[in-house]
C-alpha cells in the first residue's frame, strides 16, 4: 500500500468514527493525524466538512500535548478560527504557559510559508518566538537557545552535510546549521510582521511594529560594526562601483547596512527594471537603467540583487550554480558595461554566531572588450559567487536544492 492509498484508508476510518458520533471511536480513527506531517490540516477539514468545529476543538485539547507540538501543526489549527475566537484564544495562551513546551520548528516554517491571514501573525510569532522577552539585547542569547528547536529531515542533511561539512563532524555542522536556521528565521519573519503591521489594527498593529524595531534594534548584538564599517571604507569607488547580490539569503540586513554605512549609494530592485519595447532596460519611473549609469559616472556605489525571473528573454541569462539553473537579469552586465565602472559582489554570512560582510572585487569592462565579451565574464563571476555563498551557508543550500514548498 502507498503512502497515499494509507492517508486515504485512515480518513475513511476517521470519516466513518464522526458519523457514528462514539467518542471513543473517535479518538482511536484521529490518533494517527494527531502527529502525521499535514495530519491536522487533513482532519480539520473533515470535521470542518461535517460541521463539527467543537469536536474538533475537544479532541485536540485533550490531546494538545502530542497535537500542539510543532509550529506548522498549530498554524493549521489556527486556520480553522477567526483569531479573536476564545477557542484559539485558549489553545494560544496554554502554549504560552509555562506547562507547554516551546514548539518543534521545521526548516522551512517560515511564518510567511505558514499561509496564515495577517490577524493570526501576531499569536503565530510569540508563539514560535516564546521564551524571548522582546528585549533587543536579550535576543542574541534566544536565538542560540532556541537553535536545537530546528528540525531538518535525515535525509537532507545528510545530502547537504556532503557538500558544506568542512571537515566538521556532523553534530557540530549541525549545530551551526540550526544556529542559522534560527538566525535565519528570525530575519525573513521580521519582515512579514512589518508587513502584517499595515493590515491590522490596535493592538495587534502595535506589537507587530514593535516586534519588527526590537529585531532590527537588536542587529548590532548580531555583528561587529566596526568590522562592516572598514569592509565598506575599503570599497574602491575611484571608476564608480556596481555591486551585485542575491535574494536570498539576508536581503534585509545586507540591505540595511549598505544604505547605512555606504555614502552615495544606489539602490536598484529587480521589479523596477522591466523590458522596454526596444528591448532596452527601463524602469516604471524613469530609465532606471540610465540612472544607475548616472550615479556611477558619479562615482556613486550602485547596488543589484541580480538573481530572479522578473525580466523578458531578452533581458535574462541563464547561469549554472551547483548543477542547477538559475536565471539572473543581465541589467547588471549592461549597466557596468556602458558605465565602465567596477564591479562586486556583496553578501552576508554567519561566522562564530555573526553576521560578517562579504565583499569580492568582479570584472570591468577592458579595452575594446566587446559586450558578449564582457557578459560572459561578468555571468562567470557572478555564478561563481553565488554558487560560493551557497555553499558556505548549509541553512541556504537547503532551499536552493530542495525547493521552497511549505509542509
Amino acid at each position: 500500500m502507498t503512502e497515499k492509498e494509507a492517508v486515504a484508508q485512515r480518513m475513511r476510518a476517521a470519516r466513518r468514527a464522526l458519523n457514528r458520533g462514539i467518542w471513543d471511536d473517535i479518538l482511536t480513527a484521529s490518533a494517527p493525524f494527531l502527529t502525521a506531517p499535514n495530519g491536522l490540516r487533513q482532519l480539520g477539514g473533515l470535521f470542518v466538512k461535517a460541521q463539527k468545529l467543537d469536536l474538533f476543538f475537544d479532541l485536540i485539547w485533550q490531546q494538545r500535548h502530542a497535537a500542539l507540538c510543532r509550529l506548522a501543526s498549530v498554524a493549521d489549527v489556527m486556520k480553522l478560527f477567526d483569531a479573536d475566537d476564545a477557542r484559539a484564544q485558549k489553545i494560544v495562551t496554554w502554549l504560552l504557559s509555562t506547562e507547554a513546551p516551546p514548539v518543534k520548528i521545521a526548516y522551512n516554517n517560515h511564518i510567511s510559508r505558514l499561509k496564515l491571514g495577517a490577524e493570526h501573525v501576531p499569536d503565530i510569532l510569540k508563539i514560535k518566538y516564546k521564551g524571548w522577552d522582546f528585549r533587543p539585547e536579550t535576543l542574541a542569547d534566544y536565538v542560540a537557545a532556541a537553535a536545537p528547536r530546528y528540525e531538518t529531515p535525515e535525509p537532507i542533511l545528510r545530502m547537504v552535510y556532503g557538500r558544506t561539512g568542512d571537515g566538521l563532524s556532523f553534530p557540530q555542522w549541525h549545530e551551526r546549521l540550526q544556529f542559522a536556521q534560527s538566525i535565519s528565521h528570525l530575519f525573513r519573519d521580521t519582515n512579514i510582521a512589518a508587513q502584517s503591521s499595515r493590515k491590522t489594527e490596535g493592538g495587534s498593529s502595535d506589537f507587530l511594529f514593535g516586534f519588527a524595531k526590537k529585531v532590527a534594534d537588536a542587529v548590532p548584538y548580531f555583528l561587529d560594526l566596526q568590522q562592516w564599517k572598514s569592509a565598506f571604507d575599503d570599497l574602491d569607488r575611484s571608476n564608480g562601483l556596481l555591486l551585485t547580490t542575491l535574494h536570498d539569503q539576508y536581503p534585509k540586513l545586507t540591505v540595511t547596512m549598505f544604505h547605512n554605512l555606504v555614502a552615495d549609494n544606489y539602490h536598484i530592485r529587480i521589479t523596477e527594471l522591466t523590458k522596454g519595447h526596444d528591448g532596452q532596460l527601463q524602469g516604471g519611473n524613469g530609465n532606471v537603467a540610465f540612472r544607475a549609469v548616472k550615479a556611477l559616472f558619479a562615482k556613486k556605489v550602485v547596488l543589484m540583487a541580480a538573481d530572479g525571473d522578473y525580466l523578458g528573454d531578452r533581458a535574462r541569462a541563464e547561469i549554472d550554480v551547483l548543477g542547477e539553473k538559475v536565471r539572473v537579469s543581465i541589467g547588471a552586465a549592461v549597466i557596468a558595461y556602458e558605465s565602465r565602472c567596477s564591479t562586486g559582489w556583496y553578501s552576508a554570512n554567519i561566522r562564530n554566531g555573526a553576521f560578517v560582510p562579504v565583499l569580492r572585487a568582479g570584472p570591468s569592462r577592458a579595452q575594446n572588450e566587446t559586450f558578449e565579451q564582457f557578459r560572459k565574464r561578468w555571468l562567470d563571476f557572478y555564478a561563481a559567487q553565488y554558487e560560493a555563498a551557497l555553499s558556505a551557508s548549509p541553512n541556504d543550500l537547503i532551499f536552493f536544492l530542495k525547493g521552497d514548498a511549505a509542509p
